[in-house]
């Protein structure tokens, strides 16, 4: 018998007798486990001489038989008890719970049963459990809700990326285009600014934007995800003169993070652009990211397709300042292919036109513009005024303030600012709308004392009805703490105040890393989430640096995240790794690998031979630490001599 370091294992009968033949076994064991396999061997005899033959016999294999193997040619390198090949079982299974897969829903579906999961396309979940083929048990990432979903459903992120493209492209060539007469020098297309990923905080305002050119002039249309947006009170869209596009989401929600889209299209093409919205929170405040909250979310600006080219303001109006017994005007632009309704109300009740108020309008190729004018104004024109524009494709509306300069009023906010997470190094903007008569004068304070304009600092006052301050380089000792905006005039004040939180911008671990344990041969993936999408890590086994030549390891930067791949786990890369961030900041795990028992590569084929002659009966092993054992008619071969081939 031969056992060579390539893991080749040889039986070899030097001269073969009758009784040789029959069925030969060879078991390969490890203290994992064992793989057999059993071929025939048939001898052929002359059996006209059939004494010579019975009286080689004595010569023959009986010395070679033992029913039980005592001792081996070698000792396994490492002894893994049946208990522990159970423990080990366990903890895999806990730590699949532990550290669950993350996948991407790629269509919404509301849940018919309380043991089902209600899921908004783009949401991340965590499988938790597949309970079946067809039906695992998940946990949405965002709200820690937990049931059940159809596994079609979930896929990863490289493939709904691709199910994302082609479900856009579908639905951009059914998006309508303002249809105009031929015109000269069409192109298609192309965005002369384009939009930005965008990292917020709960609480806070963002705006998308980009400008584009196109001849003729493209429509604009907004994604989430495979869904086009469409203007309510939550999200607003307006459409410059200049063809600069906007979206405004007032105030965001962990479940507005995901991929948004702008579209420009026009009879010639098209062309989109896609960036994602991050919404950061406490994840330690769970609570207070409930699905509650979701009902003041997006779902009424949701479609599945335009039926037209829904109205769009171009800017917001200024407030307006009237005399008493002078003419004023509210004027706005809109965007649209068709002429559309348009209602004007004031402090909610709509206006009729008489001869004292009367509704002009104009339009040219792409603009509709109206004019609603108020003859010999009074203290009863005073108010909110909102501007409502609809056709059958969709509703844009836009409000304005309209004061009387004689009439005193006591200030009053009509928009304010929330609380604020801002990480060091970054800008954020407060600011308030306000109402008041004489113009209110507004102060800003910070933990008490008044904030003043300096190299980070702008104050900043527009129209008589709006202020902001902003904060260019934040500092958390310098501007963390509670702002209050005071609004004053003769009459009376109002004021306002909010939390600034300033994150530490410091090196740190997000995430830290876990133990690992993986089988042998397997892929393995060491993952880290840290504070910078700049700085690099180094990875350490058992205290010594992992050579980046090293191909069986890949080193990957991907955003905040770092990972460690091990392309091809073997016994010799268990260990403790450390994940090494700037100086001194350090996590540290460990990978076990769970040894597989050894296979047979190359099988035993069935011989034929002639008495007399020599045979061998050759394997090849997936490892070399492998026992190796033969047998014939299912009894131990007993070798008087073994020996590994070299």
């Amino acid at each position: 018998m031969y056992y060579s370091e390539d893991n080749i294992a040889k039986l070899i009968i030097r001269e073969v007798f009758a009784e040789d033949s029959g069925k030969y076994t060879v078991v390969a064991k490890n203290t994992v486990g064992y793989q057999a396999y059993t071929v025939d061997f048939n001898v052929d005899v002359d059996y006209s001489d059939k004494e010579s033959v019975t009286s080689r016999k004595s010569l023959s294999r009986e010395l070679s038989i033992v029913s039980i193997l005592e001792e081996f040619a070698e000792t396994p390198k490492k002894k893994v008890s049946e208990e522990r090949l159970k423990e080990l079982e366990e903890i895999v299974e806990l730590k699949a719970k532990k550290e669950p897969e993350e996948l991407i829903a790629t269509i919404t579906v509301v849940s018919e049963t309380p043991t089902m999961l209600s899921v908004s396309e783009g949401d991340r979940i965590y499988v938790v459990e597949r309970h079946t083929s067809d039906w695992w048990f998940v946990r949405k990432r965002i709200t820690n809700e937990s049931g059940y979903i159809e596994s079609k459903n979930l896929v990863d992120s490289v493939t709904y990326t691709h199910i994302l493209r082609d479900k856009v492209d579908e639905k951009i060539d059914k998006i309508p285009v303002y249809q105009t007469e031929e015109i000269d020098n069409r192109f298609a297309p192309r965005f002369t600014r384009d939009l930005q990923c965008i990292d917020a905080f709960v609480g806070e305002t963002v705006t998308f934007e980009c400008q584009v050119e196109g001849n003729p002039r493209p429509t604009i249309t907004w994604f989430k995800h495979s869904s086009i947006l469409k203007p309510n009170d939550e999200i607003q869209m307006y459409y410059s003169e200049d063809n600069t596009a906007k979206l405004i989401i007032r105030e965001v929600f962990a479940e507005d993070s995901g991929k948004y889209t702008v579209v420009a299209k026009n009879t010639v093409g098209h062309q989109a652009y896609t960036v994602d919205l991050n919404v950061e929170f406490d994840y330690s405040d769970i609570e207070s990211v409930t699905t509650s909250r979701k009902s003041l979310s997006r779902e009424s600006s949701i479609v599945s397709i335009l039926e037209g080219i829904p109205p769009v303001f171009a800017e917001t109006p200024k407030s307006i300042e009237i005399k008493t017994g002078k003419q004023f005007a509210i004027e706005v632009c809109v965007s649209a292919q068709t002429k559309f309704n348009i209602r004007w109300l004031r402090n909610g009740i709509e206006i009729k036109e008489s001869k004292r108020i009367q509704v002009k309008s104009s339009e040219d190729i792409y603009y509709f513009k109206y004019q609603l004018v108020v003859e010999k104004a009074s203290e009863d024109d005073e108010g909110i005024y909102e501007i409502i524009a609809e056709n059958k494709a969709g509703i844009a509306s836009t409000t304005v303030v309209v004061y009387n300069e004689k009439k005193k009023q006591k200030p009053a906010f009509i928009q304010t600012f929330g609380d604020v997470f801002v990480e060091e190094e970054s800008e954020t903007t407060l600011s308030v709308k306000y109402t008041g008569h004489p113009k209110p004068q507004i102060q800003w304070f910070r933990n008490g004392k008044s904030v003043k304009a300096s190299k980070t600092i702008t104050q900043r006052d527009l129209n008589g009805s709006e202020s902001s301050i902003t904060i260019e380089n934040v500092v958390k000792v310098n501007h963390s703490g509670v702002y209050k905006c005071v609004a004053s005039n003769a009459i009376g004040q109002c004021e306002h105040s909010a939390k600034v939180a300033v994150i530490s911008k410091e090196l740190r671990f997000v995430e830290r890393l876990q133990e690992t344990e993986v089988q042998e041969n397997s892929k393995t993936l060491l993952v880290v989430k840290i504070s910078s999408d700049e700085e690099d890590v180094r990875w350490h086994k058992n205290g010594e640096l992992i050579d980046e030549n090293n191909t069986n390891f890949e080193f990957i930067k991907e955003g905040f995240y770092r990972k460690l791949l091990i392309r091809e786990t073997l016994l010799e890369n268990e260990g403790e790794y450390t994940c090494v961030l700037g100086k001194d900041n350090e996590c540290s795990a460990d990978l076990i690998v769970i040894e597989l028992p050894p296979k047979i590569i190359t099988e035993l084929e069935d011989k034929s031979c002639v008495f007399g002659q020599t045979v061998n009966f050759n394997i090849e092993l997936s490892k070399g630490d492998a026992i190796v054992k033969w047998f014939k008619d299912d009894k131990s071969i007993l070798c008087l001599v073994i020996k590994k081939l070299i």
